[in-house]
């Protein structure tokens, strides 16, 4: 059984600590998006699949989290958190676990209690199917996994999160290891691109506002600030810069201000247009990820 965290360098994330936002923040913008129609026609709103997830996938995810507590969420449970992925199960999941735990503990050396105790967040997290408690007594393949393809088919998921070698041949579309990977590594970037986007949507009605607030932050001290806001300030200076026209207001303000806060301006200018640029080239990575893990959903499947 793989793990599905094979490489430290994806330990809590990664570099995914380089990005400005979490990738959980996606929920924020997705909500906000679905209220804003106008803006949902500029800014695409995110990706969301529709999954199913087996025994096997989970008890790997319980693995992880006792054999390597300090780094935080798997894979899976960042794309439940970002809403990237809908993830449902049968009822059957659970007796279905109940008799993989035992197995995996023995061939993992790990103790039963340890790998129980990280399953109530998994319980509280998936969306469950109460209709499908049980496995039929006998099936052409596996009678275990009928409740899997039976519920991918019911809702219309894209797949199932599973390596079980029998659900492709059931009539399931098994989703690997690499489209969790795939999936998480577009959740991350794609952050990043819509939240600068959103933040350059809200500049056009509180554009100077938020500068105003800027400049207020670098008399007061921004180190003083709360998190949130240095960031908010942080994103519209950003996207304000990008464009020249801003640029120079912004040039005009900092004046107004003082020759010394024009200096500092002029120097840390280039490096946001920088960041900007940074940002504008994730929308593009975001894009090409999609693209992959589209590979493995048969005529693109159904989202969300």
């Amino acid at each position: 059984m793989n793990e599905m965290e094979p490489n430290p360098q994806e330990k809590g994330g990664g570099d995914h600590n380089n990005y400005w936002l979490d990738s959980k923040e996606i929920v924020t913008f997705r909500r906000w998006l679905d209220k804003n129609p106008a803006l949902l026609q500029t800014i695409q709103q995110f990706a969301q699949f529709r999954v199913v997830v087996d025994a096997n996938v989970v008890a790997q995810d319980l693995i992880h989290k006792v054999k390597f507590p300090d780094r935080g969420n798997t894979a899976l449970q960042e794309l439940i958190q970002s809403s990237v992925l809908e993830v449902h199960a049968p009822r059957w999941l659970e007796q279905d676990l109940a008799s993989a735990i035992p197995q995996v503990a023995k061939r993992q050396d790990l103790s039963e209690q340890q790998l129980w105790d990280s399953w109530p967040w998994y319980k509280e997290a998936l969306i469950w199917n109460e209709e499908l408690c049980d496995a039929p007594a006998s099936a052409e393949i596996d009678p275990k996994d009928v409740p899997y393809v039976v519920l991918q088919n019911t809702i219309g998921a894209v797949g199932i999160l599973s390596h079980d070698r029998h659900i492709k041949k059931m009539g399931g579309n098994p989703l690997t290891f690499e489209f969790i990977m795939t999936m998480r590594k577009y959740a991350r970037v794609s952050v990043v691109d819509v939240g600068i986007r959103v933040s350059g949507a809200m500049l056009g009605t509180v554009a100077i506002g938020v500068i105003r607030a800027l400049f207020s932050a670098i008399a007061t001290g921004i180190s003083r600030l709360p998190s949130w806001l240095k960031m908010a300030l942080v994103i519209a200076a950003v996207v304000a810069v990008l464009h020249p026209r801003t640029r120079v207001w912004i040039a005009e303000q900092w004046r107004s201000y003082s020759p010394a806060a024009l200096n500092v301006w002029n120097e840390i200018a280039p490096t946001l247009v920088k960041f900007g640029q940074m940002a504008q080239a994730k929308r593009i990575e975001a894009e090409a990820h999609l693209e992959k893990a589209l590979r493995s959903v048969p005529g693109a499947g159904q989202t969300a």
